[in-house]
Protein backbone atom coordinates (compact mmCIF):
# COMPACT_ATOMS: atom_id res chain seq x y z
CA UNK A 1 0.00 0.00 0.00
CA UNK A 2 1.29 3.05 -1.13
CA UNK A 3 2.56 5.70 1.68
CA UNK A 4 -0.15 8.72 2.33
CA UNK A 5 2.85 11.11 1.40
CA UNK A 6 3.26 10.21 -1.99
CA UNK A 7 2.43 11.31 -5.44
CA UNK A 8 -0.42 8.66 -6.38
CA UNK A 9 -3.72 10.64 -7.16
CA UNK A 10 -6.77 9.31 -5.52
CA UNK A 11 -10.54 11.29 -6.42
CA UNK A 12 -8.20 13.77 -8.74
CA UNK A 13 -6.22 14.69 -5.57
CA UNK A 14 -2.96 13.84 -4.99
CA UNK A 15 -2.03 11.66 -1.26
CA UNK A 16 0.16 14.09 -0.33
CA UNK A 17 -2.10 17.16 -0.75
CA UNK A 18 -4.73 15.20 0.84
CA UNK A 19 -2.56 14.27 3.94
CA UNK A 20 -1.13 17.76 3.78
CA UNK A 21 -4.35 18.59 4.63
CA UNK A 22 -5.18 16.14 7.53
CA UNK A 23 -7.72 13.92 5.62
CA UNK A 24 -7.42 10.44 6.13
CA UNK A 25 -6.69 8.47 2.61
CA UNK A 26 -6.56 4.56 2.15
CA UNK A 27 -5.25 4.43 -1.20
CA UNK A 28 -5.40 1.38 -3.09
CA UNK A 29 -3.39 -1.70 -2.26
CA UNK A 30 -0.63 -2.34 -5.83
CA UNK A 31 0.85 -5.57 -6.87
CA UNK A 32 4.49 -4.89 -7.11
CA UNK A 33 7.53 -7.72 -7.39
CA UNK A 34 10.49 -7.87 -4.52
CA UNK A 35 12.77 -9.55 -6.30
CA UNK A 36 15.75 -9.82 -3.45
CA UNK A 37 16.53 -7.62 -0.67
CA UNK A 38 20.07 -8.06 0.90
CA UNK A 39 21.03 -6.93 4.39
CA UNK A 40 23.76 -4.46 4.06
CA UNK A 41 24.41 -3.73 7.86
CA UNK A 42 22.41 -3.58 11.15
CA UNK A 43 23.96 -1.57 13.91
CA UNK A 44 22.35 0.31 16.38
CA UNK A 45 18.66 -0.40 15.13
CA UNK A 46 19.53 0.95 11.81
CA UNK A 47 18.92 -1.37 8.96
CA UNK A 48 20.86 -0.71 5.61
CA UNK A 49 19.44 -3.17 2.86
CA UNK A 50 20.06 -3.22 -0.71
CA UNK A 51 16.60 -3.84 -2.74
CA UNK A 52 15.69 -5.01 -6.14
CA UNK A 53 12.56 -4.53 -6.90
CA UNK A 54 10.07 -3.56 -10.04
CA UNK A 55 8.36 -0.57 -10.94
CA UNK A 56 5.73 1.32 -8.28
CA UNK A 57 7.04 -0.22 -5.63
CA UNK A 58 7.52 2.32 -2.49
CA UNK A 59 10.72 1.49 -0.21
CA UNK A 60 9.12 3.58 2.31
CA UNK A 61 6.05 1.34 2.36
CA UNK A 62 8.85 -1.67 2.60
CA UNK A 63 10.57 -0.19 4.97
CA UNK A 64 6.62 0.24 7.15
CA UNK A 65 5.57 -3.28 6.35
CA UNK A 66 9.38 -4.72 7.82
CA UNK A 67 8.40 -3.05 10.50
CA UNK A 68 5.30 -3.88 11.46
CA UNK A 69 5.94 -7.33 10.99
CA UNK A 70 8.89 -7.33 13.23
CA UNK A 71 6.23 -6.24 15.91
CA UNK A 72 7.79 -2.71 16.17
CA UNK A 73 7.66 0.81 13.95
CA UNK A 74 9.89 2.09 11.02
CA UNK A 75 11.28 4.36 8.85
CA UNK A 76 13.16 5.34 5.90
CA UNK A 77 15.97 7.76 6.59
CA UNK A 78 17.64 7.89 3.26
CA UNK A 79 17.33 6.24 -0.39
CA UNK A 80 19.95 6.10 -3.17
CA UNK A 81 18.46 4.52 -6.16
CA UNK A 82 21.40 2.80 -8.05
CA UNK A 83 19.56 1.36 -10.92
CA UNK A 84 16.66 2.04 -12.97
CA UNK A 85 15.76 1.42 -16.49
CA UNK A 86 18.89 -0.33 -17.64
CA UNK A 87 21.06 1.82 -16.08
CA UNK A 88 23.21 2.16 -12.80
CA UNK A 89 24.98 4.11 -10.88
CA UNK A 90 28.22 3.20 -12.03
CA UNK A 91 27.16 4.61 -15.72
CA UNK A 92 26.25 7.98 -14.22
CA UNK A 93 28.43 11.05 -15.43
CA UNK A 94 29.03 14.21 -13.42
CA UNK A 95 27.75 17.33 -14.84
CA UNK A 96 31.87 18.63 -15.15
CA UNK A 97 32.79 15.42 -16.86
CA UNK A 98 34.95 15.33 -19.59
CA UNK A 99 32.91 12.25 -21.04
CA UNK A 100 29.36 14.32 -21.11
CA UNK A 101 29.23 14.84 -23.93
CA UNK A 102 29.85 11.35 -24.82
CA UNK A 103 27.40 10.17 -22.74
CA UNK A 104 24.54 12.02 -23.66
CA UNK A 105 21.37 9.56 -24.66
CA UNK A 106 18.24 9.71 -26.60
CA UNK A 107 15.32 11.49 -24.26
CA UNK A 108 12.71 8.21 -25.01
CA UNK A 109 15.11 6.16 -23.80
CA UNK A 110 14.46 7.18 -20.19
CA UNK A 111 10.79 6.23 -21.03
CA UNK A 112 12.08 2.74 -21.60
CA UNK A 113 8.71 1.16 -19.48
CA UNK A 114 6.23 3.72 -21.78
CA UNK A 115 4.39 1.84 -24.76
CA UNK A 116 4.83 3.48 -28.44
CA UNK A 117 2.19 5.12 -30.75
CA UNK A 118 3.13 6.27 -34.17
CA UNK A 119 0.41 8.11 -35.45
CA UNK A 120 -0.67 8.12 -39.33
CA UNK A 121 0.76 11.62 -40.59
CA UNK A 122 -2.33 13.49 -40.47
CA UNK A 123 -2.91 12.70 -37.08
CA UNK A 124 0.76 13.53 -36.26
CA UNK A 125 0.37 17.06 -37.57
CA UNK A 126 -2.98 17.42 -35.78
CA UNK A 127 -1.04 16.18 -32.31
CA UNK A 128 1.94 18.03 -32.56
CA UNK A 129 -0.34 21.30 -33.18
CA UNK A 130 -2.49 20.56 -29.66
CA UNK A 131 -5.18 19.39 -31.04
CA UNK A 132 -7.50 16.28 -29.03
CA UNK A 133 -7.98 13.46 -31.33
CA UNK A 134 -11.26 11.24 -31.09
CA UNK A 135 -9.64 7.87 -29.87
CA UNK A 136 -12.13 6.32 -32.26
CA UNK A 137 -10.11 7.49 -35.30
CA UNK A 138 -6.27 6.25 -34.35
CA UNK A 139 -5.44 2.77 -35.12
CA UNK A 140 -3.27 0.99 -32.49
CA UNK A 141 -3.77 3.32 -29.57
CA UNK A 142 -1.94 1.87 -26.88
CA UNK A 143 -4.51 2.52 -23.79
CA UNK A 144 -2.17 3.69 -21.40
CA UNK A 145 -0.21 7.28 -21.40
CA UNK A 146 2.56 6.98 -23.84
CA UNK A 147 5.72 7.52 -26.29
CA UNK A 148 3.84 9.56 -29.16
CA UNK A 149 6.48 9.12 -32.56
CA UNK A 150 6.29 11.09 -36.08
CA UNK A 151 8.25 11.20 -39.10
CA UNK A 152 11.30 13.47 -36.84
CA UNK A 153 11.42 10.97 -34.11
CA UNK A 154 9.64 11.68 -30.35
CA UNK A 155 7.19 14.28 -30.49
CA UNK A 156 5.68 13.89 -27.00
CA UNK A 157 4.29 11.98 -24.31
CA UNK A 158 0.07 11.09 -25.47
CA UNK A 159 -2.58 9.89 -23.22
CA UNK A 160 -6.27 9.86 -23.35
CA UNK A 161 -9.57 11.98 -21.62
CA UNK A 162 -13.28 11.42 -21.27
CA UNK A 163 -14.71 14.61 -22.55
CA UNK A 164 -18.32 15.87 -22.91
CA UNK A 165 -17.94 15.03 -26.77
CA UNK A 166 -16.21 11.54 -25.98
CA UNK A 167 -12.83 10.55 -25.47
CA UNK A 168 -10.11 11.97 -27.05
CA UNK A 169 -6.23 11.60 -27.45
CA UNK A 170 -3.82 14.26 -27.26
CA UNK A 171 -0.06 14.94 -26.03
CA UNK A 172 0.21 16.11 -22.74
CA UNK A 173 3.82 16.93 -23.30
CA UNK A 174 5.21 18.06 -26.33
CA UNK A 175 9.01 18.00 -27.08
Amino acid sequence: VPPAYSAIKVGGQRLYKLAREGKTVNPPARMITIYSIDVVSFEQNELVMDVSCSKGAYIRSLCRDIAHALGTVGTMSALRRTAACGWTVENAVFPDSERLSDSIIPIDSVLCDMPEYHPEQFFETLLSNGCAVDTKKLRGLPQETCKVYGKAGLIGIGKTADTADGTVFKLVTHL
